[in-house]
C-alpha cells in the first residue's frame, strides 16, 4: 500500500468570526512591521524567521497558516504569472544551497509600480528586508510566484477553484471560523 503525504497549505483559524481573507494591504503592513529584524533570530512567539518563517509568521497573524518551508509554500494558492503579481502575492527563488530550479527562498510582494517594476520583503541572510524583484541576484534566481488571498475585496476566494489555497485536500477561506 502506497501513503501519500497530506499537506495542508493553508486555512484560516480565529477565535472569532473573521469577515473573510484578510486584505492583502493589511498583510504587507505586517510584514513591514519586520523590517530590520536579523536573519534566524529566535522569536518568542514563533520560529526563527529565515525566509519562510518571516512568510509563515507574517501570515499566521491574520489566521492563515502556511507550510513551513519555501517548497511547500510554492504549492499554495494557485498559480500568478510574473507579469501579473499583485500585493500580496508570493514570489518564489532558487538557492545557493538549494540548487538551480529548485525553490529554496521565497518573498511577499508588496508593491508594483506602473512600468512594472515589482519590491519585495524578504528575510535574508542581511535580516528582513525590501528589495526590487529586478535586483540582479533575485531576477535571476526568480522560480515562480503564487496567490494566497484574493487580491480584491470584489474577488471571491470560490474563483481560485475548490484548492483555493492549493495542496491536497486543503480547505478553502471560511469566514464562519
Amino acid at each position: 500500500m502506497v501513503f501519500a503525504p497530506l499537506i495542508l497549505c493553508a486555512w484560516i483559524s480565529a477565535p472569532v468570526p473573521l469577515p473573510g481573507p484578510p486584505d492583502p494591504s493589511e498583510v504587507v503592513s505586517r510584514a513591514l512591521s519586520y523590517l530590520g529584524r536579523p536573519y534566524g533570530a529566535e522569536q518568542r512567539q514563533g520560529p526563527k524567521l529565515d525566509c519562510s518563517g518571516f512568510v509563515r509568521q507574517v501570515f499566521a497573524g491574520f489566521g492563515v497558516h502556511l507550510p513551513a518551508t519555501s517548497r511547500e509554500q510554492a504549492r499554495c494558492g494557485v498559480h500568478v504569472a510574473r507579469d501579473a503579481l499583485h500585493m500580496g502575492d508570493l514570489v518564489f527563488f532558487s538557492s545557493p544551497s538549494s540548487g538551480i530550479g529548485r525553490i529554496g527562498h521565497v518573498g511577499l510582494v508588496i508593491d508594483v509600480e506602473i512600468g512594472g517594476k515589482t519590491w519585495i520583503v524578504h528575510s535574508s541572510t542581511r535580516g528582513i528586508r525590501i528589495d526590487s524583484l529586478g535586483r540582479a541576484g533575485l531576477a535571476n534566481r526568480f522560480l515562480e510566484a503564487r496567490r494566497i488571498l484574493p487580491t480584491r475585496r470584489s474577488e471571491s476566494p470560490e474563483d481560485f477553484g475548490p484548492d483555493v489555497v492549493g495542496g491536497v485536500q486543503a480547505e478553502p477561506f471560511r469566514s464562519d471560523r
